[in-house]
């Protein structure tokens, strides 16, 4: 469908549906509309993001929470990611722009408006995870995203790396524990994007690195038993070695 025109009422549904891939249905997370508006891929008015943000706001199914503008040191809201701080960082200087969350409220009617147009909204939360999530939306550089190889699925070493991704997302997903953590949820969500990019024919390396080291760093750091640390050690020495092979 890309290339093709939204009417209005479309793109309103398409910006909520946007909203909440990039926020992961994640309450807190406070964005800017056009940033969200970057994962559309049909033609619309620029006018209408902030024009539609405001409407969900209205509907409630998005609640404004905060100006760019104002007191310099609201950039460091704990509520924020990294990633927010830098975009607001980068807005100083610019016309004020209003940040948004997604509400509860906003989350199902995305999920139905997904259904109606047979997507499925958790799927295309992982495929945007996949495609390195909003710092994805950023890279210039072809440099840093144009590492592709052929997946050798009949190679021993791609097997392995398989095995330790896969055996990483059993430990994460099984242990309550692990899952209980506020990051939890977050690291079994990047294993399993990992797992996704795996299953395709072909891999960007440079996104695959950026997902899975960091999943399974924060899984060794935390995993209970020293057997199970040593394990998770040993896979991120493998993926890394085969990262490395790749031209990551």
């Amino acid at each position: 469908m890309t290339g093709e025109r939204l009417s209005y009422p479309d793109f309103r549904q398409e910006l909520l549906f946007a909203f909440a891939v990039y926020v992961e249905g994640d309450f807190d997370r406070r964005v800017y509309p056009t940033d969200v508006a970057k994962l559309i891929s049909r033609k619309f008015q620029p006018s209408w993001i902030k024009t539609g943000a405001a409407s969900l706001c209205e509907s409630e199914f998005l609640l404004l929470r905060s100006s760019a503008s104002g007191d310099s040191n609201s950039v460091f809201d704990n509520d924020v990611t990294v990633f927010e701080h830098l975009r607001r960082i980068g807005q100083d200087n610019k016309p004020e722009r209003e940040l948004y969350s997604l509400t509860e409220k906003g989350y199902f009617e995305a999920a139905k408006f997904g259904r109606i147009q047979g997507r499925v909204l958790e799927s295309e939360m992982d495929e945007f995870l996949a495609e390195g999530g909003p710092e994805g939306l950023l890279v210039d550089s072809p440099s840093d995203s144009s590492v592709i190889v052929k997946i050798d699925r009949a190679s021993d070493d791609f097997l392995k790396l398989e095995e330790s991704v896969d055996n990483a997302l059993h430990k994460l997903s099984g242990n309550n524990a692990l899952m209980s953590d506020p990051d939890g949820s977050r690291r079994q969500a990047e294993l399993k994007a990992a797992k996704a990019l795996l299953l395709a024919d072909k891999m960007n390396v440079s996104l695959f690195k950026k997902i899975v080291i960091p999943a399974l760093q924060w899984l060794a750091a935390k995993v209970g038993d020293e057997a199970s640390g040593m394990a998770i050690q040993a896979a991120i020495a493998l993926v890394i070695t085969w990262i490395a092979a790749n031209g990551g």
